[in-house]
């Protein structure tokens, strides 16, 4: 939509569906409660079967590309690599994980250099774009983003591309708008749920999680009233989808009316360096060539056409052999 002059109308479609799905989110977070939790502990008997989920969920990436043969050539690819790093210890001026090179081969360096020639024309903002893609913009993506969103955020392993995949298969019509609809739904909803997992069970799912539960006391969710400071983080993610689609809408626009007369090469070449020296700050040479490796598999993958949430199996295969071996 970007290179058709449209780029405003994605931001404003991904605005509107990230809010919608905040609001969905606060209404499925009880009977989420409840499902996952006390009374149906639905979680406990996850578990036992957890490995076979994960399977499942492999399968499933790889065989809805259309070129699935390549798709599970790059996901042993990316399993492998990830068995080889995952323990490795790459620490430099920072301490960090060799997870951070990784994920920014497999899917940032290589959409960086994918871009590089990428021209962008001057943008067109309607009068009325906000009201325009509020009528585009479906309720059902926006649930079933959300869904797939809750969904993979109890999983290990499991990303929000993932999640996006899922979800989009329940579409089988569907354009551009349902897609960027779907894609921000998922992604605002697994961060959402992830938050939620970590009060409900325990558990952390993500980086973040991980960060909040060393940095606060995580009391566990096990009655209807909100623990502390569980209701402050309720709280603040209200007040913070507010500004933010606010402020997406009116920094989107500014951006989107002078982005044509911005060196987009430029910008992309600052963004590869930046990537570049924070992997050096964080893991070294060892990162470096980590970055390289995850890069040309990344590359990989956009050249074979295949999805880049195969990629994710950097943590399904190791995950999946832990269980059984």
């Amino acid at each position: 939509m970007l290179l058709e002059g449209k780029g405003y109308d994605a931001i404003a479609i991904s605005a509107l569906s990230s809010l919608a799905s905040v609001i969905t989110c606060f209404l499925l977070l009880l009977p989420f409660k409840f499902i996952l939790a006390e009374p149906a502990n639905l979680y406990l008997l996850l578990e036992k079967i957890l490995p076979w989920i994960l399977i499942c969920i492999s399968l499933l990436v790889i065989f809805t590309n259309e070129n699935f043969l390549y798709a599970l050539l790059i996901f042993f690819l990316s399993g492998i690599f990830g068995m080889v790093i995952l323990n490795m210890n790459t620490s430099f001026m920072v301490k960090s994980s060799s997870i951070f090179p990784a994920l920014a081969g497999l899917f940032g360096v290589p959409a960086i250099i994918r871009a590089y020639k990428t021209v962008v024309p001057e943008q067109i903002i309607g009068e009325k774009v906000i009201e325009e893609n509020r009528k585009r913009m479906k309720k059902r993506d926006v649930i079933s983003g959300t869904i797939a969103g809750g969904i993979v955020s109890v999983l290990p392993g499991v990303s929000s591309a993932i999640a996006t995949t899922i979800a989009l298969i329940t579409r089988k019509e569907r354009n551009r708008e349902n897609t960027i609809s779907i894609l921000s739904a998922t992604n605002t909803a697994t961060n959402f749920f992830v938050l939620a997992t970590l009060f409900i069970l325990l558990k952390a799912r993500s980086g973040f999680a991980i960060a909040i539960s060393k940095l606060v006391s995580v009391e566990k969710w096990d009655k209807i009233i909100f623990p502390y400071p569980f209701n402050l983080f309720l709280i603040a993610t209200i007040i913070s989808s507010l500004l933010s689609y606010y402020a997406t809408l009116k920094i989107g626009r500014v951006v989107a009316k002078n982005i044509s007369n911005i060196s987009y090469s430029s910008l992309l070449k600052i963004s590869l360096a930046i990537i570049i020296l924070m992997v050096f700050i964080f893991n070294g040479i060892l990162g470096m060539l980590i970055l390289f490796v995850a890069s040309s598999i990344g590359l990989l993958c956009l050249e074979f056409k295949v999805r880049r949430s195969v990629c994710m199996g950097i943590l399904l295969l190791p995950l999946i052999l832990r269980y059984f071996l």
